[in-house]
């Protein structure tokens, strides 16, 4: 049984990035702080509230129609996600994403 107050069939945080140039764009977003373009096709995406524990929450993410993210650190830090974007051909690119993320905030 769950505590009462603690839904993790919410989602807790989530990110449209809108941009494929070297601008990020944040289309909306929910207990997202920034996106920040660290190279081509990288990303990192640092919450507002930070989640409980580095282990306790689960990360999807889409890429735009030509290709796909990949969250690459959803085990190392409660405040942050690095994200690799691909094209369809496997190359990094700059591309637009989207993030949703479940699990237990640090204020839960």
């Amino acid at each position: 049984d769950l505590p009462a107050g603690v839904d993790l069939g919410k989602a807790k945080a989530w990110v449209r990035q809108t941009s494929n140039s070297t601008t990020v764009a944040i289309g909306g977003s929910y207990n997202v702080e920034s996106v920040v373009r660290t190279g081509t096709g990288l990303y990192t995406v640092t919450f507002a509230t930070p989640f409980k524990a580095k282990d306790s929450y689960g990360i999807y993410v889409a890429g735009n129609s030509y290709g796909i993210a990949i969250p690459v650190n959803t085990t190392t830090t409660t405040k942050t996600v690095a994200l690799e974007t691909y094209h369809d051909d496997g190359t990094k690119y700059n591309s637009a994403f989207s993030l949703i993320a479940f699990g237990e905030l640090e204020n839960e």
